[in-house]
C-alpha cells in the first residue's frame, strides 16, 4: 500500500472536555399537556429482543431481555404504577398502518401513576425485535413515536454497531421522517453496548435549530461507553424512572451526577447535553411540583 494512493496520513489533536461537576435534569419541562388538558409525563422504554426467534410474549418468553421487561414492570408496580392497558392487534394495526400479516405483533403495555401534584406518569413498555434485519417494523414505528413525543425515551437492547437506531436507514424503509420537536425538552437513555460511540450527534442534530444550533438545549442523551450486560439493563433503566417518579411525588430532584453514581455498572455511564442544564436544585425547572 502506498501513501497518497491507498491511504492518507493525517495529524489529529485531542483536547479533554472536563466533566460537568453538577447538573440537573429539567424535570418540570418534562411535563406535557394531554389531549384532555391534564398534565402528564410519558416515559417510553423499548426492549429489543436478544433472540427474535423466541416467544414474543415477555411473560412466557425465555429471551434474556424478557426478564428485564418483567423486572421493570414489577419495579414500577412497587412504586405505585398500575396496569392501564395491554395493546391489542387492533391497536397495532391502527398505530402502525402496515398491511395486516406483514409483521409479527410485539408486546406493549402501559402503566400509569397519579401524583399528589396532579401529574400523571405514563410508562409505555415495549418488547419485540429491534434489529434492522429482523421483524422490526413495530419497533421502528414505536421508536419514531418515542423520539418525537415522549418526555423520556429509553432503548434497552443491542446497539447493532450503530444500525439498530439508524434514523436515516429506518426512514428509508418507510418513507417517513423521524423529527423530534426542537422546542420540547426530552431525555433519551440509549442503554446498550458502547452506545456513546453511535448514538450522540445523530439525536442532537435532529434537535438543532437556529436558536439552538448544537441541539443540546432541549435534549440530554445518556449513553454507555463500554459493553453493557443484559443483567444490569433493568436496574439502570429503573433508576431514571425512579428519579422522575420521586420528583413528581414531591420528594426532591436527583442530579445527573448522583444518578450516574447510583447507575454505575462499570460501563462508563455518561450524559451529553447537560452542559447547559441548571446547576442548582432551586432552579425553577428543577423544583418539585406543587
Amino acid at each position: 500500500m502506498r501513501e497518497g494512493v491507498h491511504y492518507a496520513r493525517v495529524r489529529g489533536s485531542i483536547s479533554r472536555i472536563p466533566n460537568t461537576q453538577l447538573s440537573y435534569p429539567e424535570y418540570s419541562r418534562l411535563v406535557r399537556r394531554g389531549a384532555d388538558g391534564s398534565r402528564i409525563i410519558r416515559m417510553d422504554v423499548l426492549f429489543g429482543m436478544d433472540d427474535p426467534s423466541k416467544e414474543r410474549n415477555p411473560w412466557n418468553s425465555d429471551d434474556i431481555n424478557a426478564s428485564n421487561f418483567r423486572s421493570i414492570v414489577e419495579l414500577l408496580r412497587q412504586r405505585g404504577y398500575r396496569d392501564h392497558r395491554v395493546w391489542t392487534r387492533q391497536d397495532f394495526q391502527s398505530f402502525i398502518g402496515l398491511a395486516e400479516g406483514s409483521y409479527g405483533d410485539p408486546y406493549v403495555m402501559e402503566l400509569t401513576k397519579p401524583t399528589p401534584a396532579g401529574i400523571t406518569l405514563i410508562a409505555r413498555v415495549f418488547f419485540g425485535p429491534s434489529g434492522m434485519n429482523e421483524d422490526s417494523s413495530p419497533f421502528h414505528f414505536f421508536l419514531k413515536s418515542a423520539v418525537e413525543n415522549s418526555s423520556i425515551f429509553i432503548y434497552s437492547g443491542h446497539s447493532g454497531l450503530g444500525a439498530h437506531l439508524d434514523l436515516q436507514g429506518i426512514e428509508s424503509l418507510y418513507g417517513f421522517r423521524i423529527q423530534p420537536n426542537p422546542n420540547l425538552y426530552q431525555i433519551y437513555f440509549i442503554n446498550g453496548c458502547t452506545t456513546y460511540s453511535y448514538y450522540n450527534e445523530m439525536f442532537f442534530q435532529r434537535k438543532a435549530s437556529a436558536q439552538d444550533p448544537r441541539g443540546t438545549r432541549n435534549l440530554d442523551v445518556i449513553t454507555n461507553g463500554l459493553a453493557t450486560y443484559f443483567s444490569v439493563i433493568d436496574t439502570t433503566d429503573f433508576y431514571l424512572f425512579d428519579a422522575v417518579t420521586n420528583w413528581a411525588d414531591g420528594r426532591g430532584a436527583l442530579s445527573y451526577q448522583r444518578l450516574a453514581d447510583s447507575s454505575d455498572t462499570q460501563n462508563l455511564y455518561g450524559v451529553n447535553g447537560d452542559e447547559d442544564n441548571p446547576t442548582s436544585e432551586d432552579h425553577p425547572s428543577v423544583l418539585p411540583p406543587r
